[in-house]
């Protein structure tokens, strides 16, 4: 999140960035404006190692808000 605020400062405004505070509110964004024949990525932009201990915990909560 820290790098996350200096990386989003060096781009320009031609990229759409969602800033959100939870994967729940990542998910419902996606699954809201991404229609079946697009394809939604997300992804960190930047370490998260402040909100998860590690990538597997980013995982698991990620599945678990999709399952919903």
């Amino acid at each position: 999140p820290e790098s996350g605020l200096k990386i989003n400062k060096l781009l320009d405004n031609s990229y759409n960035i969602l800033k959100t505070k939870s994967m729940k509110e990542s998910i419902d964004f996606a699954y809201k404006y991404t229609t079946i024949k697009k394809i939604c990525l997300l992804s960190t932009a930047s370490p998260s190692f402040n909100l998860w201990n590690n990538y597997k915990k980013q995982s698991e909560e990620f599945k678990k808000e999709i399952l919903k």
